[in-house]
């Protein structure tokens, strides 16, 4: 049952929950749902990346 459980999970979080060597059934399911949260929480608060010109102090210190 854990091996169908693993297999109907998506590969980053099937990854994270064999990286975790659960012992039982109950806690992949408790690892798989903490991570799935996780990585809702990110990518709800993950800004996007935008040019900041440089000061003159950081080119000085290069």
């Amino acid at each position: 049952m854990l091996s169908q459980f693993l297999t109907g999970l998506r590969d980053p979080v099937r990854r994270f929950v064999l990286s975790r060597d659960p012992g039982t059934f109950d806690e992949a399911i408790d690892v798989a749902a903490r991570e799935e949260l996780n990585e809702k929480l990110l990518r709800n608060h993950t800004l996007p990346v935008r040019h900041v010109e440089e000061s003159t102090d950081a080119l000085e210190m290069r």
